[in-house]
């Protein structure tokens, strides 16, 4: 297909028409695609994205067919985000709410200074996850990469496989119940099968651990 402009200028025309849905045919890696709904639709993407994928989304459900590239979800607040592939870096810094799920693997700095939401990985995830992390939850169910939650201040991150290196400011914990019935609960909704016992809790060691 075209250019974003040009792919952007679709999308509108088609919720439009379509009141609630839009459907995009060949994209091929074009960035900015799908940025800055508000209103609850969903968009179905077939083919492969550039970089800031769904940034600043506020409700819509952004499904992509391929593979991202980098900060999906960039600045969201709201909304629903699944790449049916992998994604670059960087998916959901500076995230506020929402959910982002990546049924692949994804790259290095997942959810850099994110003050909210969820961001799910089912594959593997590089280094500085969660790097100064300030709120939400990042579940990261396969292997993780270096220096995971590095100067991390709030939140929560959860791994279900190994741990390359955790980051400044960071201890690891047993799930209480609270973690279990979240995770529970996000399974459940993402029709993931995955045994709670293997996924280790990552929080902040100090609430403020510049201020010394």
């Amino acid at each position: 297909m075209e250019n974003s402009r040009g792919l952007n200028k679709y999308l509108y025309d088609e919720i439009k028409v379509e009141k609630k849905r839009a459907v995009v045919v060949g994209i091929n890696s074009q960035d900015s695609v799908a940025v800055g709904w508000e209103e609850n639709v969903e968009i179905a993407i077939n083919g492969h994205a550039g970089d800031f994928l769904g940034a600043l989304n506020n409700g819509a459900s952004i499904i992509l067919s391929g593979n991202a590239k980098r900060f999906v979800g960039d600045t969201m607040r709201s909304g629903k985000i699944i790449i049916n592939g992998n994604c670059g870096e960087g998916a959901g810094m500076y995230m506020y709410g929402g959910q982002i799920i990546i049924n692949g693997n994804a790259g290095n700095n997942i959810g850099q200074i994110s003050k909210g939401g969820v961001i799910l990985t089912k594959g593997v995830a590089g280094d500085f996850v969660g790097l100064y992390l300030t709120g939400g939850n990042i579940i990261v169910l396969g292997n993780i990469g270096e220096k995971v939650g590095d100067w991390m201040i709030k939140g929560r991150i959860f791994v279900g496989g190994k741990i390359a290196s955790l980051g400044n400011n960071t201890i690891i914990q047993k799930l209480n119940s609270d973690d279990k019935s979240f995770l529970e609960v996000l399974f459940t909704e993402n029709k993931i099968k995955f045994q709670l016992d293997n996924i280790k809790k990552i929080v902040p060691k100090e609430l403020r651990p510049f201020y010394k």
